[in-house]
C-alpha cells in the first residue's frame, strides 16, 4: 500500500474541505436573503426597507425577501435574526429605539445588541426635535426648563409609548432638570403627534416624516433640534448643544444587522450593497424628504456607532429607572 499517496490524497481532500467556506462565501449571494422588517407593514422604516431591498437586489442579482415581523418592541424580529444560521443570509432593517433603548426596559433583556449582532451598515438619521404646542409661553428649550421649575406638573408630554425615544428623552430631560411633567403615551408616533397638534398634549419629540416636514405644524412651534448637528432645513433653530443642554443630545438612525459570527467578507459584501444603494439618487430623495441624514460607513464603522449608542443609554435607563410595561 502506497501511504505516501494517501496521505498526498487526504491532505488535498482536506485542502478542498477548507476551501468550500470560502468558496461559498466568494459566491455569496446564491439565493435569496430574508430582510426582517421589525415593524408593521406601511410604517416609515418598513417603506424605506422595501425600497432599499429593491435596489440592492437589483444589483446582487438576488432578491432580499421583506418580512415584517412586529411585537415585543422590536424583539420578536431581532430575535429571529439572532438566531439565524451565521451565514448572512437573515438580516434586520431596523432602528436605534428597537435594538438599543427597548431592551433595557426588559428584564431580562432579550439580547445584547453588541453581543449578539454583527453591524453591517448603519443607513441614515432622522431629524428628531422637540416640539411645543402654540399656546405654550416657551419658545426655547431654556425657556421651556425654566417655565417647567416654576409650575411643576402643569406640563404633560405625548410619547409614541413606553420605551420609545420620545419617552426615554423626556424623562432624561426632567430627571437631569429636576422637573415635574407628566408622561401621557400613545400607541405609535402619529397618535402622540396628532395629541399636540390638537392641544391635548403640551410638548412632543416626534421626526419630521411623523411632523409631515421639518415646520411640524401651524399648532406646533420646534423648541430645538435634539442632534448636535445644525440643520439646513431650521437655521433659526438651536441644537441642544447650542442650547447649553449638549448632555442630552441623540440620534435616531436606521440600519442594518446580522447574526453574529457571520464572516466578514459576506458582512462587507451586505455592507457595499447597502452603501451603493443608499448612493443612488432615488435613495438621497427618499431621505432627504424624510428629513434625514445618510450615513456611509463601514462594518466597523457600524459597529461603533452601535456599541457608542449601547454605552450611552445603558446608564441613562438605569439611572431613570424606567421598565417596560
Amino acid at each position: 500500500m502506497n501511504f505516501s499517496k494517501i496521505t498526498l490524497s487526504l491532505a488535498a481532500a482536506g485542502s478542498l474541505c477548507a476551501a468550500l467556506p470560502a468558496s461559498a462565501q466568494d459566491a455569496f449571494p446564491n439565493k435569496p436573503i430574508r430582510m426582517v422588517l421589525p415593524t408593521g407593514a406601511g410604517s416609515g422604516s418598513d417603506i424605506m426597507g422595501r425600497q432599499i431591498a429593491a435596489i440592492v437586489s437589483q444589483s446582487i442579482g438576488q432578491n432580499l425577501l421583506p418580512d415584517n415581523r412586529p411585537g415585543g418592541s422590536g424583539a420578536v424580529g431581532l430575535n429571529i435574526v439572532r438566531t439565524a444560521p451565521a451565514d448572512g443570509y437573515t438580516i434586520a432593517f431596523t432602528n436605534v429605539s428597537q435594538v438599543v433603548h427597548a431592551p433595557l426596559l426588559m428584564t431580562p433583556p432579550p439580547f445584547d445588541p453588541v453581543r449578539d449582532f454583527e453591524a453591517v451598515q448603519i443607513t441614515y438619521n432622522v431629524l428628531l426635535m422637540l416640539n411645543a404646542h402654540v399656546s405654550q409661553p416657551y419658545k426655547t428649550l431654556r425657556e421651556l426648563v425654566d417655565y417647567a421649575r416654576a409650575n411643576p406638573n402643569k406640563i404633560s408630554y405625548a410619547s409614541a409609548g413606553t420605551g420609545t425615544i420620545s419617552h426615554l428623552w423626556m424623562e432624561f430631560l426632567k430627571k437631569r432638570q429636576g422637573l415635574q411633567m407628566t408622561h401621557i403615551p400613545y400607541k405609535g408616533s402619529g397618535p402622540a403627534w396628532q395629541s399636540l397638534v390638537a392641544g391635548e398634549t403640551h410638548l412632543n419629540a416626534a421626526e419630521t416624516v411623523t411632523m409631515g416636514g421639518p415646520a411640524g405644524h401651524a399648532n406646533t412651534r420646534v423648541l430645538v433640534l435634539l442632534s448636535d448637528r445644525a440643520s439646513a432645513r431650521l437655521p433659526n433653530v438651536q441644537t441642544v448643544r447650542d442650547a447649553g443642554f449638549a448632555e442630552m443630545r441623540t440620534d435616531f438612525w436606521l440600519g442594518f444587522l446580522t447574526t453574529k459570527g457571520t464572516p466578514a467578507p459576506i458582512v462587507r459584501k451586505l455592507n457595499e450593497e447597502i452603501n451603493k444603494a443608499m448612493a443612488t439618487p432615488k435613495m438621497r430623495e427618499l431621505v432627504e424628504k424624510a428629513g434625514g441624514e445618510l450615513l456611509v460607513n463601514d462594518p466597523a464603522g457600524a459597529a461603533a456607532i452601535l456599541a457608542n449608542d449601547y454605552k450611552t443609554w445603558v446608564p441613562i435607563v438605569k439611572e431613570l429607572g424606567v421598565k417596560a410595561e
